[in-house]
């Protein structure tokens, strides 16, 4: 006779969409079918916070409201729209695929997760998230944050000892295929606010079934993924384009003067920007890239 104890999977689930229910339209990306802006969001929130993504996120879309409208932007307007949300190699890695899928997709974003990947800048995350979020199809969505999530409900582990590939196929096997958009954006809302790398148990809505909590496990300090910011190069590169951000161009005397780096710190983020498509080096003259 088969047992009415209902799976842990089960259980699970219904957990995490009741938790997730008044989270629905917290953010003005949600609830959207227009995948160009589910597209913008989801790089602007790539290692950046959703409460400083919110208004540059509606400032961007009010300034570039279409693939078509950014893609015949000068990659110069789109790095000075992108304001302060750093890690400016995205605003030109978002600019480059717009343009990418107005001259080879006639402007229509792709939805196969395979299709999208072939676009600049577009890493497995950001396809499958995309195709899931913007197109509702049925894959899995997994940031750092789900990866910590899927390993702890299921494996009873930490996110950075769950090798990636296991991590990949749980969170296929533990999507809700009925309505995979609402699914993937509450594990990236749980592993977001509560299951933190210092989790916050007591809050989480799958505490009866994570095996890490269960197994009384204590969350490790993992890898850092980043150094300090204070005095690294991503600090002398972001401030050479905050200052170019308002001039036509400025000679790297005038950068080292402006930014109060060094002229070798400054010789070393022009070269790095240079490379990365940021900026221009036009006879000592450093300009932001058209």
């Amino acid at each position: 006779m088969p047992s009415s104890k209902p799976s842990r999977r089960r259980l699970g689930r219904e957990a995490l969409r009741a938790w997730y229910a008044p989270r629905r339209r917290a953010y003005p990306w949600r609830g959207s079918h227009d995948q160009y802006a589910v597209w913008v969001s989801e790089v602007m929130l790539q290692q950046t916070q959703a409460s400083r993504v919110v208004p540059a996120f509606r400032s961007f879309l009010r300034r570039f409201p279409t693939v078509h409208a950014l893609a015949a932007a000068s990659r110069r307007d789109v790095v000075r729209e992108w304001g302060g949300l750093g890690y400016n190699r995205r605003a030109v890695r978002l600019s480059e695929a717009a343009r990418a899928i107005v001259r080879d997709h006639g402007g229509r974003i792709p939805r196969e997760t395979a299709t999208l990947r072939e676009l600049p800048g577009v890493g497995p995350y950001t396809a499958a998230a995309v195709a899931s979020l913007g197109f509702g199809q049925a894959v899995a969505v997994v940031d750092t944050n789900v990866r910590r999530v899927v390993a702890r409900v299921l494996v009873g582990i930490d996110g950075h000892e769950a090798p990636a590939r296991q991590v990949w196929a749980l969170a296929d096997a533990w999507l809700d295929r009925d309505d995979p958009i609402t699914w993937n954006q509450a594990v990236m809302d749980l592993g977001r606010e509560v299951c933190r790398p210092n989790p916050r148990c007591d809050a989480c809505p799958l505490a009866r079934v994570c095996r890490f909590r269960l197994a009384g496990a204590v969350p490790g300090r993992g890898s850092s993924r980043q150094g300090p910011f204070e005095g690294s190069g991503r600090q002398v590169r972001g401030a050479v384009v905050r200052a170019l951000r308002s001039r036509s161009s400025l000679t790297r005397t005038r950068l080292a003067d402006e930014t109060g780096f060094p002229p070798e710190r400054i010789d070393a983020a022009v070269a790095t920007l240079t490379a990365d498509g940021l900026v221009l080096d036009d006879a000592g003259a450093v300009r932001l890239a058209e």
